[in-house]
């Protein structure tokens, strides 16, 4: 594996290892052995206390690839530009449900003069990329994320299938219409070129 790999698997490895590091540390630090239900107690509070830190390092190493997630401009085509980028993480849901919520996976959404494109970062259990042509899109909508929540965005295309992402029911400025007007209008403006 990898030095730089970042997935669940290598969080499980390393959590794993933190839990087991901090057991025995806490069980040093705590002194000789006691009672078999001490020294139970204590390899739990070891393992929490590792997995704990495990979780706190996985954040921060989300935070900095999703930081870090943009499209290069070498996957660029020859007069493609990136007119809009997500402010921060946002959600995509893969079968257009949000009551499955293990389905939704964390990216960045990019709007080009030629297409709509998420890219999922790294550390989840799926990564990929979903690149809309904006020729191929019928409809892009503000919504409520099941009827009640707002910073919803659905993305029809013209074949009926479609796409739903979320930027979060508690931010302040309204991203989900803003992009629904942006990628309408730059759709508008590439078709009469």
């Amino acid at each position: 594996m990898a030095q730089n790999d970042f997935s669940f698997r290598r969080f499980f490895h390393v959590a794993h290892a933190g839990s087991v590091a901090a057991g025995i540390l806490i069980g040093l630090i705590a002194g000789p052995g006691g009672a078999p239900a001490e020294m139970v107690l204590r390899a739990i509070a070891g393992g929490a206390c590792g997995l704990m830190a495990s979780g706190c390092l996985y954040l921060l190493l989300v935070l900095k690839d999703l930081a870090a997630l943009q499209i290069p401009t070498s996957e660029l085509n020859e007069h493609e530009l990136v007119l809009l980028k997500s402010a921060g993480s946002m959600i995509h849901y893969k079968s257009g449900r949000p009551l499955r919520f293990w389905e939704g996976v964390g990216g960045r959404l990019f709007l080009t003069n030629e297409v709509l494109e998420f890219r999922a970062h790294r550390g989840q259990a799926w990564v990929y990329r979903l690149t809309i042509p904006l020729g191929e899109i019928a409809a892009a909508a503000p919504t409520k994320i099941l009827g009640i929540l707002p910073g919803g965005l659905r993305v029809e295309r013209k074949d009926g299938s479609f796409e739903l992402f979320t930027f979060g029911a508690l931010r302040k400025d309204n991203d989900s219409e803003s992009w629904a007007t942006a990628i309408l209008a730059v759709q508008t403006a590439s078709s009469l070129q």
